[in-house]
């Protein structure tokens, strides 16, 4: 059982300083008759990169979409503002929110300039033509995300890590408030990662709130500025990454010992061994292996 006493008051609408932020409450979620998510209290502030964290099913993606609105929820209730996003329009929504599915791949064969347009969406007329700050929003997110040269490639024929890189610029392209990103480092290469992830950390600086579920905890653990932690649908615990990735929750919650340290000022996490959960008790050594001790 995972001890939550350690858990913070519910979220309200709005940070300390009045800065209007996107929060769940309470929040339930259940998928086919299965409970995914249970009573869960969050909330992101503009300003901060927070990272979802937790082992394969946690219910990281499950709680990314529901705060992006695409998945609802049985009890509880996510907010922007302080406004149910039930009562707000998608579209209204859409320019203040954005989403980034993991994996994702284009089918069709857009140059990659139109496909990062499509970001300017919420914040166009329908059917008009782009007007000259819809193109220059275009050009400012090619240029943060190192991906101008592929302005004309089709997007089809883009490597993963130069996709990945294209779809955040079509997220940033829409200048959003929010930005939910699913494993936007998943299946990169080691460079590309540190690239993707000092975007996120830049464009959360510039004033977004950024949300990313990361599997990768020396990332989280560089970057973030706060991570939650899940663990059968629930959150184990949050804080900073020192209080989150602690030798405690590491072998709790994923089973695996880890080496920790700091490398230019920044934090580092890097898991090492497995290792028997702490609240579980270590199974007693055979004859074979008591006698083998015994003797050392």
């Amino acid at each position: 059982m995972i001890d939550v006493t350690s858990q913070p008051r519910p979220p309200s609408s709005t940070a300390p300083d009045g800065t209007p932020v996107l929060a769940a409450k309470a929040l339930d979620v259940t998928l086919g008759g299965r409970a995914v998510l249970q009573g869960i209290d969050c909330a992101v502030k503009p300003g901060e990169l927070v990272g979802l964290i937790g082992p394969n099913g946690a219910g990281k993606t499950t709680l990314l979409r529901t705060l992006a609105g695409l998945v609802p929820a049985n009890a509880g209730r996510v907010t922007l503002a302080g406004q149910p996003l039930a009562e707000i329009p998608r579209r209204r929504f859409a320019a203040r929110v954005a989403y980034q599915p993991q994996g994702e791949r284009p089918h069709w064969p857009l140059p990659v300039r139109d496909l990062v347009m499509l970001g300017r969406a919420p914040r166009r007329r329908a059917f008009g033509r782009p007007a000259a700050g819809d193109q220059a929003a275009v050009s400012q997110a090619l240029h943060a995300t190192g991906t101008e040269h592929l302005a004309e490639r089709p997007a089809t024929e883009l490597s993963n890590g130069e996709c990945a890189r294209v779809l955040l610029a079509r997220a940033l392209a829409g200048a959003p408030e929010w930005l939910l990103a699913d494993e936007p480092v998943g299946g990169l290469d080691p460079y590309h990662r540190l690239e993707v992830m000092a975007r996120l950390q830049a464009t959360a600086r510039a004033g977004a709130g950024v949300v990313a579920v990361l599997h990768d905890l020396t990332l989280a653990a560089r970057f973030c500025d706060r991570l939650l932690l899940l663990h059968g649908g629930c959150i184990a615990v949050q804080g900073t990454p020192t209080e989150v990735l602690t030798d405690r929750w590491l072998r709790r919650v994923y089973r695996v010992r880890a080496l920790t340290g700091v490398q230019d000022g920044e934090p580092f996490v890097l898991p090492w061994a497995r290792a028997a959960p702490l609240d579980e008790p270590q199974s007693p050594p055979n004859e074979a292996e008591a006698e083998s001790a015994s003797k050392r």
